[in-house]
């Protein structure tokens, strides 16, 4: 055992040593150049073991490149260590190690708040979340097993909890919202699209927010024999839809979409009337057909109920009548 040990190990040495090290260069990140080498020198030990797990990481080895930066953060110094800790992140991501990425990502952001490349940390644990919540799958015993949504969803509450009126909570609210709808987690999506509307009434993506919340309570309805509710707040959403945004590109699905929220409460509360009607109870089936009567009358229901409504109403005699 201790051989096996010492073997890797030594492996591992002899790989650092085989791998090219930028001359006279220090990595560093740039928003417009990612990661690449600048013309300052650092030929220390920690140094020269960065500039090899930074060549790791260009040419795609990011297994590698993490477990070699890992032992180098130990070893660096500042400001050496900031940069370190952040491309393991990146590495991790790039490898799709994705529970190490977030902790990685995590502890950059911990210890480094007022970092200069904080904003590639955010975009980094950003692009985190988008790849969980799309579906990509964790490795579990070396094995990619299954999707974590759950972690993309963890991901997305702690962007927003920790920096909640920023570019990246908005992007990973709306992305949250569309990861649920997608997956047709109805009630969350609701929830999480109005979270977006209510936290950002400016953001891009407010009639998109609008449009998904009424999409999502009328895909949670469970029909109109059920709870009218879902209906009531679909309406209700619609209205507001077309009230801000009438000439949109979604105009004409929502204004669909608020028609069958209507149509589905008047078949509703005729279905109530009906069944008032055959428990003989003939004033509360009469309440109800006109109820629909009055208040749906656009709708094939409101037409039904105004004829059933006139019957009941030339017939004496009240609930006796039947």
């Amino acid at each position: 055992m201790r051989f096996a040990v010492f073997a890797g190990v030594a492996l591992f040495g002899m790989v650092l040593l085989a791998l090219p090290v930028t001359a006279h260069g220090e990595v560093a990140w740039t928003p417009a150049d990612g990661w690449d080498t600048a013309a300052v020198a650092d030929d220390s030990e920690a140094g020269v073991i960065f500039q090899r797990a930074t060549a790791l990481f260009l040419s795609g080895r990011y297994t590698l490149s993490a477990r070699i930066l890992k032992k180098g953060i130990e070893q660096a110094d500042e400001p050496l260590r900031e940069k370190a800790s952040l491309l393991r992140a990146e590495a991790l991501l790039a490898d799709r190690s994705y529970r190490k990425a977030f902790k990685a990502y995590e502890r950059f952001i911990r210890d480094y708040p007022n970092s200069r490349h904080a904003d590639r940390a955010l975009d980094g644990k950003l692009e985190l979340a988008g790849q969980l919540l799309s579906g990509a799958r964790v490795r579990f015993l070396g094995l990619r097993l299954w999707r974590s949504y759950g972690l993309g969803e963890k991901v997305v509450d702690s962007i927003v909890s920790q920096h909640p009126f920023s570019d990246y909570a908005r992007k990973a609210q709306i992305m949250l919202a569309r990861s649920y709808h997608d997956r047709r987690h109805f009630i969350e999506a609701e929830s999480a699209y109005r979270q977006y509307v209510e936290m950002y009434p400016n953001g891009p993506d407010v009639q998109e927010a609008l449009a998904g919340m009424a999409q999502s309570m009328m895909r949670d309805a469970n029909g109109p024999e059920y709870d009218p509710v879902p209906y009531y707040k679909a309406r209700t959403v619609a209205d507001e839809f077309l009230r801000q945004y009438p000439r949109s590109s979604e105009a004409d699905d929502t204004a669909l979409l608020r028609r069958r929220a209507n149509d589905s409460l008047a078949e509703h509360y005729f279905n109530v009337a009906e069944w008032y009607l055959k428990m003989g109870k003939v004033d509360a089936a009469a309440l109800y057909f006109r109820k629909v009567a009055d208040e749906f009358g656009q709708t094939d229901w409101a037409r039904r109920a105004t004829t059933m409504a006139e019957t009941l109403g030339s017939r004496p005699g009240g609930d006796d009548a039947y």
